[in-house]
């Protein structure tokens, strides 16, 4: 997420959208963690548990519905930015 987004309020969300996914198992539950600080976004990991046939599809389906809630909820997904600057060079006659 982008800087300045709450945290403890994107772990909460994590983990409620894992929960909702009727794949996901139930025990081990699901974990939302915070990972790192990165160039230009605040960075998670959402673990969840589901049988082993389901796991790419509950993958798939989780990632969508996390990145729905965001939209829905105004939160920001960042990707990197970086400024290039241009000087002109003048000659000299």
């Amino acid at each position: 997420t982008a800087y300045g987004t709450d945290p403890n309020e994107v772990l909460k969300i994590l983990v409620k959208v894992a929960h909702e996914n009727k794949e996901v198992l139930k025990n081990p539950t699901p974990a939302a963690l915070f990972d790192t600080f990165g160039e230009s976004s605040l960075n998670y990991r959402l673990l969840f548990w589901v049988p082993f046939q389901n796991g790419l599809q509950a993958k798939s389906d989780v990632s969508i519905a996390v990145y729905n809630r965001f939209e829905e909820l105004g939160i920001k997904i960042p990707f990197p930015q970086h400024e290039v600057y241009l000087t002109q060079k003048t000659s000299k006659k």
